[in-house]
Order: structure tokens, then C-alpha cells, then sequence
């Protein structure tokens, strides 16, 4: 059985707490995961969680310019 950590993004707020949050605990469910295959879906989904941080960010950042 496959763990899917991956998530869809939920609506956006001015608190980057729950996103900040979802990827600190997929780099800890990372460094402590012995499966490769469940490694690679969790760095997959760490990946796709701080590329969409960083979207937001900028996307904030542009909005208040």
C-alpha cells in the first residue's frame, strides 16, 4: 500500500502556517522513510508542496507591490 502524502491546495489565506507546515512534515516522514519507492513519493510531494509555497509567495508579494 502506497502512502500518498499529496495534497490539494485548500483556500488561500495570509497565514503561510499550513503550508509551511506540510512540508516540514513531509522532509521528516523523508528522512525517516527506508522504502525508495514511499521515499520517492514523499520527496514527489515535498517537491510539489514548496513549489507551490513559493507560488503563493510570489504571487503575494506581486499582489501588494
Amino acid at each position: 500500500m502506497a502512502h500518498s502524502p499529496s495534497r490539494q491546495s485548500g483556500p488561500q489565506t495570509n497565514n503561510d502556517a499550513p503550508r509551511d507546515a506540510e512540508w516540514r512534515i513531509l522532509a521528516k516522514e523523508a528522512a525517516q522513510e527506508n522504502d525508495p519507492a514511499k521515499l520517492i513519493e514523499i520527496v514527489e510531494a515535498l517537491t510539489r508542496a514548496l513549489d507551490e509555497q513559493e507560488r503563493h509567495k510570489k504571487a503575494q508579494s506581486q499582489g501588494h507591490g
